[in-house]
């Protein structure tokens, strides 16, 4: 049974399995990819650094390997929608990099830590994929990039700034965002807030939160030994009030990132508005290089009579 961890608290659907697949079927994946991927120089003036190529055109071996693996099984099962011959499956590389040379705009609020933000659906009205299948088939060490980022996951729709502005760029036809663009820097922020989470641990979250209960905790106790003493009621709406809003603050965790470990699977529905929206972030450190293959996942089309003049 795969141990599947839902990372989002309502739709759309993003999960998370580690260990899904073996190390070495990842690394014999990656060589026998690589010799139909151009050497690049990732961080040099025009060297982009990434570099995509669909599976089926890195020969027949990498084909055999996906279904030797059961990685093609593994991506029915997670998505619901059964493999096809010539269903679109991507391999892609990133290269250690520079960040991108950031405009005046880009400047003030501090160089680009992703490629762009991006929806998996391309073209409103015109593409029909409905989920994402992605496995990392190498790792990026903690600190050198290379994570998959949702800017808005796990956000409040109706009030975030991020959920709202993805939403209306995709109502408008855009899927990707410009690293310029206000909305692009407000995800810049919010990834680097993430990160910074990340690096204090967990455990230093719930001393903060264990902290704010013993306050609360004393205040009621005052209260409630005030009340005794004027014998009547006491009023804690004033406790309540400021509880609610630190509560709030502290677990303020719209946005969620996924490290990149090599085997570690990640589904995601594409058909939200705000919510698919996501970053892959450069590699900016360390020696590895960032290999990934994803399913885009699409139901298979339905042909009527009509369609076929019959």
């Amino acid at each position: 049974m795969v141990g599947w961890k839902i990372l989002s608290k309502a739709a759309p659907r993003v999960a998370v399995a580690s260990n899904l697949f073996p190390l070495e079927v990842c690394a014999e994946i990656v060589a026998a990819v690589k010799p139909f991927f151009h050497d690049d120089d990732g961080g040099a003036a025009g060297g982009g650094g990434y570099q995509t190529r669909p599976a089926s055109k890195c020969g027949d071996k990498t084909m055999a390997l996906l279904k030797d693996s059961n990685m093609l099984q593994a991506a029915e099962e997670a998505t619901g929608i059964r493999y096809r011959l010539g269903e679109d499956i991507m391999i892609a590389r990133t290269s250690k990099q520079q960040r991108p040379t950031p405009s005046s705009a880009t400047t003030a609020a501090g160089a680009a830590s992703f490629s762009n933000v991006h929806h998996d659906r391309n073209n409103a009205g015109s593409d029909n994929r409905v989920a994402t299948f992605m496995v990392y088939l190498t790792t990026i060490d903690r600190g050198n990039g290379g994570e998959t980022f949702f800017p808005a996951l796990n956000a409040n729709v109706d009030i975030d700034p991020v959920a709202i502005g993805l939403k209306s760029a995709y109502q408008s036809g855009q899927r990707i965002l410009d690293l310029d663009s206000s909305l692009s820097m407000l995800c810049e922020k919010r990834l680097a807030r993430w990160r910074t989470g990340e690096r204090n641990s967990f455990s230093n979250v719930v001393v903060v939160v264990e902290g704010e209960k013993e306050k609360e905790k004393k205040m009621e106790e005052k209260e409630k030994s005030a009340a005794s003493l004027n014998g009547g009621s006491s009023s804690s709406s004033s406790g309540s009030s400021s509880s609610s809003s630190s509560s709030d603050s502290i677990h303020d965790d719209s946005g969620v990132g996924i490290q990149c470990e090599s085997g570690k699977a990640v589904v995601f529905e594409a058909s939200s508005e705000h919510g698919s929206w996501h970053a892959p972030c450069l590699v900016v450190g360390g020696q590895e290089e960032k290999w990934i293959i994803t399913f885009f996942k699409s139901p298979p089309t339905r042909f009527t009579g009509m369609m076929l003049g019959l």
